[in-house]
């Protein structure tokens, strides 16, 4: 008998697929990426031993803020100032940090290598890029915590 948390479950993974598909699909076909994506996500599943929804999941918590550090303009310096996010902006964010890492890979390989090893690196929980990018905001939104009340000024 399948209960509500299962179906509710399946839904999340579901859309936090799309999104993922859905984040570098600006031109082409969509049916190659799909197959892309879900080639990557076979081999992870694979070699992992985990469902791909649970491997969606893991990515997602694992890349989580709830804090995003923008740059504000006040009194003739720039001041960051961290700002508390909603959660599609923080997917937003994830998103972006897994993409950043994957093109800033050197060497002459694919697009789809180059991602099947940042993804596998941070299932891992070994040193990745996107990883170092969750720390780097979290310790600049710690270090300028005292720069709260800047934040009704108009950002930049």
């Amino acid at each position: 008998m399948v209960t509500a948390n299962c179906l509710n479950s399946n839904k999340i993974s579901f859309s936090l697929y799309n999104k993922f598909l859905l984040f570098i699909f600006r031109v082409g076909k969509k049916n190659i990426w799909e197959q892309k994506f879900s080639s990557i996500f076979d081999l992870l599943s694979l070699k992992l031993h985990y469902s791909k929804s649970l491997l969606l999941l893991k990515i997602f918590i694992r890349l989580f803020t709830r804090v995003e550090v923008k740059k504000v303009k006040a009194r003739k310096r720039i001041t960051h100032i961290p700002f508390f996010i909603k959660l599609p902006r923080s997917i937003f964010l994830a998103l972006k940090w897994v993409f950043l890492a994957s093109i800033k890979k050197k060497g002459h390989i694919s697009f789809k290598t180059k991602l099947f090893t940042e993804l596998l690196q941070i299932l891992t929980q070994k040193s990745s890029f996107s990883l170092q990018k969750v720390e780097e905001n979290n310790i600049m939104a710690f270090k300028n915590r005292s720069n709260i009340h800047y934040r009704w000024q108009k950002t930049r």
